[in-house]
């Protein structure tokens, strides 16, 4: 008969029961022992290890020079296979493999719960303790054939470590409105005329209304959105209050269950989607109307 090993804590005078991947030990002594992660990792440290690509980088920054991987600013949860402070923990998700893509933090439905591929194992509380040797992962360059290859979801300004956003020309919404401000300065301030964007005529900057249409300028800047800047002079067009958008406005008496611009209106010439500047936008006509239905009176 094979004797039965001991289910106790290896640690004398300890009653509690053993734990997996706790080397011998119940969960407290091993968190007990393993404390040193949090002082030799993390205290007076000048430079941290990339065990990606192998290269160390300074303290503050938090973009690796050698490859795409990104520090964290705060340590992870104290884990049983992580100790949260060491170089290896303190490496963020890449947000492109399929890992990353099944958390609810990347939009997933998390079914696979698995931790990101190029995320190395832990140092300190990994199950082969490699230390700050290189670990080996597959490149995100390599893909299968017909799979497109995902595109990175990081902010493009060097050292940011946030999420890019939609219609923000692959930066976060931080620094998107940081380098549209010019906006407010070129488009608003020492300007003699307005450009009209249905007519393609300038008008005075004192005049409301457009002398080729009947469109009317706004005596104040909208407010800051995803796709307006507010200030520009596409932005600063009133709604006409004639066409179908404008009717379902509340502020034209509507019930707003469209919550649509004003078709007259054009897109923004900073944050549009296309950015069309000052090219003449194309509207449908006022006069078009159904055969049987009533004229809608001016407002």
């Amino acid at each position: 008969v094979p004797e039965t090993p001991s289910v106790r804590c290896s640690v004398d005078g300890c009653a509690k029961y053993k734990q997996s991947n706790c080397n011998g030990m119940c969960r407290s002594h091993f968190i007990g022992t393993n404390k040193n992660c949090e002082e030799s990792e993390q205290t007076d440290k000048s430079e941290w290890h990339c065990h990606l690509c192998g290269k160390d980088n300074d303290i503050e920054t938090k973009k690796c020079s050698g490859c795409t991987c990104m520090r964290r600013s705060e340590p992870r949860v104290l884990g049983m296979y992580q100790c949260g402070r060491c170089d290896a923990c303190m490496i963020d998700e890449c947000g492109e493999c399929s890992s990353c893509l099944d958390m609810h933090r990347f939009g997933g439905p998390y079914k696979k719960k698995q931790k990101c591929s190029r995320r190395p194992e832990c140092s300190v509380r990994g199950s082969s303790s490699a230390g700050t040797a290189a670990v080996t992962s597959p490149p995100l360059t390599t893909k299968k054939k017909g799979v497109p290859e995902t595109p990175s979801v990081r902010c493009s300004v060097d050292g940011c470590a946030k999420y890019k956003q939609s219609n923000c020309n692959g930066m976060c919404r931080s620094h998107f409105i940081g380098t549209n401000k010019n906006c407010e300065e070129s488009e608003q301030t020492d300007k003699s005329e307005w450009h009209c964007h249905l007519c393609g005529k300038d008008n005075d900057i004192e005049t409301k209304k457009c002398s080729g249409c009947t469109c009317m300028r706004r005596s104040e800047p909208r407010v800051l959105g995803m796709y307006q800047c507010g200030r520009c002079d596409a932005c600063m067009i009133d709604e006409c209050g004639e066409c179908s958008s404008c009717l379902d406005m509340h502020r034209f008496g509507g019930p707003y269950k469209k919550k649509q611009k004003c078709s007259r209106r054009p897109e923004c010439s900073v944050r549009g989607s296309s950015s069309a500047g000052t090219a003449a936008v194309t509207s449908p006509p006022l006069t078009t109307k159904k055969k049987g239905v009533p004229e809608t009176p001016s407002v």
